[in-house]
């Protein structure tokens, strides 16, 4: 899981309840973002997928933390990386939601990009 600001408590817990399951994964919390840390995230992706969850979005491109991790993955990396954009208007992004995300990319059931906890521009 790659997140920053106040997702990473809540990935956190989240990483704890997937590896008590026997799941692999592990977190990255990134506290800047100015400079990127490319070399960083390079080198802990070695072909593993990387689920970036964004609170924020712009549109046409996705998340800020997934553009920025995507380009600097590219020509580096074959990791495949999944962006979430959860959290907007305030909803609330629980460990149990994280978890659900990290599940429906072991899966295969999640898309490159996709919006967490909406439904045709309907908070669920």
């Amino acid at each position: 899981l790659v997140c920053m600001g106040a997702f990473g408590a809540e990935a956190k817990v989240a990483v704890r309840q997937l590896r008590g399951e026997g799941i692999n994964v592990g977190l990255v919390r990134i506290r800047l973002f100015r400079p990127f840390p490319r070399e960083a995230l390079c080198a802990i992706a070695d072909g593993r997928p990387l689920i970036v969850i964004d609170r924020g979005v712009s549109v046409g491109a996705g998340g800020g933390v997934y553009v920025e991790l995507k380009s600097a993955l590219y020509g580096h990396s074959t990791s495949p990386v999944y962006g979430f954009i959860a959290g907007l208007g305030g909803k609330d992004v629980s460990y149990s939601d994280m978890a659900a995300m990290v599940k429906m990319v072991i899966n295969g059931k999640a898309a490159e990009t996709q919006w967490w906890g909406y439904d045709n521009g309907e908070v669920k």
